[in-house]
């Protein structure tokens, strides 16, 4: 759960990584900073249940199987 900056005890800073055309390399960006209370963030932490392994071994496949042919993967895709 997110709060006010005033009402935060840390913050999580979200980074993507972006793919810069002209430089031919990856870049750090600032997506988004989220502010929470140290008990919330436990909480959700602690009550963490992990998405489905089968999605995520396929994502990981299919990324492996980019690299083996020479494609270089430039999405930045999550995985939920």
């Amino acid at each position: 759960t997110e709060v006010t900056p005033s009402l935060s005890d840390f913050a999580f800073f979200l980074y993507d990584l972006v793919w810069n055309e002209e430089t031919q390399v990856y870049q750090l960006k600032l997506n988004r900073t989220v502010y929470t209370q140290f008990a919330i963030a436990l909480e959700q932490i602690a009550n963490f249940e992990a998405g489905d392994e089968g999605v995520f071994k396929h994502l990981l496949q299919q990324k492996l199987d980019s690299k083996r042919n020479g494609k270089e993967d430039q999405s930045s895709n999550a995985v939920n």
